[in-house]
């Protein structure tokens, strides 16, 4: 392992949630609004949301000297493909066919097949990963063991641990990434989608292979796309959009505030705070049997209730 002086690698802002992404969420004065479990709101321009300082920097400390750090590493770089497709991506999602939901429809009766390109969908593998790997939910998830061995876990280690995790977890990732399972583009015409601090997915990273996951990520308040590898399934339709109603886009949006811990973010429409996210604690779903499973299951060409 090579050696880095402190002069190499500079400190740096960190974005978790990539401007190519979270720009989407600004409303017509260019600004996002957070909120606070105890519902707090600050609006800033995108880039002031959705960072850490020096969070995809390894740094190794001198025992001897706390000013020096013998091993200095940054490894943004393996995030910067992902950032630099989002753009497009997020551009050519936005071109599909969805028309709005009617209300009285069957959800079954809403899937439209639509054909996108490997490259295409590889490039969206690829961010959704990257945003599953640096997300603070992941953050939490890299250090768990160790707290849970630990009364007290200092804070240079803790950042050490978490950063090395990131750095092995993403690469892992990109050796694995495909274009398998199923895609559905999930479209809301009226109700906006939020964003937070963590969002649902069912990868586990303490596993060397991603067989099996569903991920579900909004990517603007408009679109949330929603990646499924179950444990059987056919291969055709593949991709798919579906316009969601009021009380489905609600649901999503309630899971995101189940899976954050300190921020949800959104563009105009305000959520209702729920229980789960003022308490200030990550929650998840304990089993495969609720109102997500259920969306999973209607998709076309996956098994009812297949285990995902």
């Amino acid at each position: 392992m090579s050696k880095f002086s402190n002069q190499n690698v500079k400190a740096a802002l960190h974005h978790w949630w990539p401007q190519s992404v979270s720009k989407s969420w600004a409303n017509e004065n260019g600004l996002i609004t957070r909120l606070s479990p105890v519902g707090s709101m600050i609006k800033a321009p995108p880039q002031r949301f959705g960072a850490i300082n020096n969070a995809h920097q390894i740094v190794v400390q001198d025992s001897s000297n706390e000013s020096a750090a013998p091993y200095r590493e940054c490894f943004e770089n393996l995030f910067n493909d992902a950032d630099r497709c989002f753009p497009e991506v997020i551009r050519w999602i936005e071109c599909l066919k969805c028309n709005p939901a009617d209300d009285n429809s069957l959800l079954e009766d809403r899937f439209n097949v639509v054909s996108v390109s490997d490259d295409k969908l590889q490039q969206l593998v690829t961010g959704l990963f990257s945003l599953v790997v640096r997300s603070p939910a992941n953050r939490d998830e890299c250090v768990a063991p160790a707290e849970l061995l630990s009364s007290y876990l200092p804070k240079r280690e803790r950042e050490l641990l978490i950063a090395a995790n990131l750095k092995n977890r993403m690469r892992n990732c990109m050796d694995q990434i495909d274009t398998l399972g199923k895609f559905v583009f999930c479209f809301s015409h009226n109700n906006e989608f939020i964003f937070g601090d963590g969002f649902y997915h069912t990868i586990s990273f303490w596993e060397t292979s991603f067989s099996q996951y569903t991920i579900l990520v909004p990517l603007t308040p408009d679109i949330t796309v929603l990646h499924v590898r179950p444990m059987s399934y056919m291969v055709e339709p593949r991709v798919m959009t579906l316009s969601l109603n009021e009380v489905e886009v609600q649901f999503l949006n309630l899971t995101i505030q189940i899976y954050s811990k300190q921020e949800i973010f959104f563009r105009s429409q305000c959520p209702d705070l729920t229980e789960y996210f003022q308490r200030a604690k990550r929650f998840r779903y304990a089993n495969g049997n609720h109102v997500l499973s259920d969306l999973v299951s209607t998709i076309p060409g996956i098994h009812p209730r297949v285990f995902f």
